[in-house]
């Protein structure tokens, strides 16, 4: 027997699926303490594979041109 797909035809993207979900906690941590953001191995490279999500805002994306994070 078919797995049944769902009534969206099986390929409906949920909201939190189309943004990157450390978005907004990245801003909101530059926003309030900057220098862990700015300074912090960690937290660059949540801001790098942030950007690479195909709906990264351009908030984020802003952010990491200033850093120099790529």
């Amino acid at each position: 027997m078919a797995a049944r797909t769902p009534a969206t035809g099986g390929n409906a993207v949920s909201p939190a699926q189309r943004s990157p979900p450390a978005a907004p906690e990245l801003l909101d941590a530059d926003r309030t303490a900057s220098a862990e953001v700015r300074h912090r191995t960690a937290a660059r490279d949540v801001l790098a594979d942030t950007i690479r999500h195909p709906d990264a805002p351009a908030t984020v994306v802003s952010l990491a041109v200033t850093l120099g994070v790529s």
